[in-house]
């Protein structure tokens, strides 16, 4: 009786450790989604529809009802901004999913940051949804004429969850190849693992590609140094600004832009050039620090984050030296319908983010694979198998 009650016992405090990561998440989403959706509505109905600001702590802090149909920082894409953004923020829940369910039972942080930036992004589509108006945006932060872009609930739930959720990331550490005992060879209880083991000891070193080697700096500097060549033979040939050069037909032109926010559009205001500024030195920083994780998935990594760091570089000098913003000038499109201006830095980042996507795509894979290997090798040839190895000898 004794020992049943005692598994029974350790059963249930099994139990209750699995069940904490859903403990935490799912109140969370389901109270943030209709936190969001309650304030929402009540800003409909009891804010000027004419966004006129109602004060709640001075100047700081006002009420102002706004229908954003683009994005986050004023983002817009079109007409077409409403399915656009529907589409992504569907594809961020599945990746979100993906992530909560490769979370340990016990990661009570990571489960939380999820849970923010799941239901952040629930909020919104559900705007998205129900009015072609777009999102509905309240929350005025300030001071005097310097004004934060209006947001909501999803959007802080969102943002607080992904700076979390970055924070968890980060101290994450991988442990090292060959680290921890070794069993012995002659251990015939150890032997089942000593196999399954040699797969991880067999991953792949750095790339020569690295943040310690000389092509790393020398990827980063040849990016940094044509893009930088380019934008200045684009301001002494192409102005003044504005002006179309064709290159091929309308297809391809050479326009001089200046950007003094970041890619699609995005602006912040007066302090568009300092916030921008300092996300691209986070950006740098970040990838420096992760570049011995990153290189070591492929080759596609070890050539995506150099890149990436260059195109980085590369605008922020520009956001440095002057105070127009960044200089743009490749211009594509078809008649009227013209993609937003660009320039070498923009398609390197562009470039290299695409290949590290695809490297923590294979990388994902390859773990998938080296997951059931133990279960190839311990399961027991068949007559077939035999008789092809006859064969084969």
């Amino acid at each position: 009786m004794r020992a049943s009650a005692l598994r029974a016992s350790s059963v249930r405090k099994t139990q209750k450790r699995r069940d904490v990561k859903a403990l935490i998440a799912w109140p969370v989403l389901i109270v943030v989604v209709l936190t969001d959706l309650v304030t929402k509505l009540v800003a409909v109905s009891q804010l000027p529809p004419n966004g006129s600001p109602e004060p709640v702590i001075g100047n700081a802090v006002r009420f102002a009802l706004v229908y954003n149909p683009g994005a986050a920082f004023g983002l817009y894409l079109g007409s077409a901004s409403r399915w656009i953004f529907m589409a992504l923020t569907a594809g961020a829940l599945v990746i979100l999913w993906r992530l909560y369910q490769q979370t340990s039972a016990a990661d009570r942080v990571r489960a939380l940051a999820i849970a923010l930036v799941a239901a952040g992004a629930v909020g919104n589509l559900i705007d998205r949804i129900r009015s072609e108006l777009g999102v509905v945006d309240f929350i005025d932060v300030g001071y005097g004429i310097h004004r934060w872009p209006t947001f909501n609930v999803a959007d802080m739930a969102v943002s607080s969850g992904a700076f979390l959720l970055a924070w968890v990331l980060w101290g994450e550490e991988q442990p090292a190849s060959g680290q921890g005992p070794v069993p012995a060879a002659n251990d015939p209880a150890d032997a089942s693992t000593t196999r399954p083991s040699d797969a991880s000891a067999s991953l792949p070193m750095p790339y020569p590609v690295a943040a310690t080697t000389w092509p790393f700096w020398a990827t980063v500097a040849v990016v940094t140094a044509v893009d930088f060549g380019t934008k200045l033979l684009a301001v002494e040939h192409l102005s003044p600004r504005h002006i179309p050069h064709r290159i091929i037909g309308d297809f391809l032109r050479f326009t001089l832009a200046y950007n003094p926010g970041a890619a699609f559009g995005m602006h912040l205001g007066p302090a568009s050039r300092w916030i921008f500024g300092v996300l691209s030195l986070v950006i740098v920083a970040v990838l420096l620090r992760a570049t011995a994780d990153l290189t070591r998935m492929s080759r596609l990594a070890a050539v995506g984050v150099p890149i990436v760091i260059g195109g980085a570089l590369g605008n922020l000098l520009d956001r440095i030296r002057q105070r127009d913003g960044v200089v743009d000038f490749i211009d594509v499109g078809l008649g009227n319908t013209r993609f937003w201006t660009f320039n070498v830095a923009d398609s390197a980042v562009t470039i290299g983010a695409a290949c590290l996507v695809l490297a923590l795509w294979h990388q994902e894979r390859m773990q998938e694979r080296m997951q059931s290997a133990p279960d190839a090798l311990n399961q027991k040839p068949t007559s077939r198998d035999q008789a092809e190895r006859r064969r084969s000898t």
